[in-house]
């Protein structure tokens, strides 16, 4: 199973983020807020990168990647928590990078990732597009099923559920991605509306 991960690495081939993730910096120490909320789940917050935000996730995830530059030829963030149920894994990223010339609309940078997704996975099956508000900014997604080789993904071998939602934030893209076991599906699907119900843009 591709994690999140592995799937953006195939999918953001646009020339704009290949510049971008040349340059990727992996901070191992960075203040950010975690705190308890309700239900069992935890509250995320980050000022530092390209753009701040918060949303809530579910406490049985974990950190698992923080990557962010803000400078004046760099300018991404990517957040990545990870959860393993039995021999199972779920994963959600959260990207935050500039739009380029030819991803200027969520929509179009939804179509360009299940483009570069047919091609490079197998077993393809699109399950459907959506249209939706995160933080009261339209957005566009869409969930599909498919299978990789699972070569170095550390996870069993076998189909895996993906959703995706991006919307415009003034000159950001951001994006929403959550990879799990398709066994997984009925309960992550739950841990990702609740991510988009809990993200918050911060000023």
């Amino acid at each position: 199973m591709f994690t999140a991960r592995q799937l953006d690495n195939a999918l953001k081939k646009t020339s704009e983020y290949l510049k971008l993730a040349g340059k990727v910096i992996v901070l191992t120490m960075l203040v950010f807020a975690a705190g308890c909320g309700s239900s069992g789940t935890k509250t995320f917050s980050i000022k530092e990168g390209v753009q701040g935000f918060s949303f809530e996730y579910p406490s049985s995830y974990s950190l698992i990647r923080i990557d962010l530059s803000n400078t004046s030829d760099s300018a991404y963030t990517t957040i990545g928590l990870g959860a393993r149920i039995g021999d199972a894994i779920s994963e959600i990223y959260v990207y935050v990078w500039p739009a380029s010339a030819d991803l200027l609309t969520a929509t179009a940078t939804v179509d360009t990732l299940l483009t570069n997704a047919q091609g490079v996975l197998t077993d393809f099956t699109l399950d459907k597009k959506t249209a939706t508000t995160v933080d009261g900014q339209i957005a566009a997604g869409a969930s599909f099923t498919a299978i990789d080789s699972g070569s170095g993904s550390g996870s069993p071998t076998g189909p895996a559920y993906y959703r995706i939602t991006c919307f415009m934030y003034k000159s950001l893209i951001i994006e929403l991605d959550m990879t799990s076991d398709v066994s997984l599906k009925a309960v992550t699907q739950g841990d990702y509306d609740h991510l988009l119900q809990t993200f918050t843009v911060l000023n």
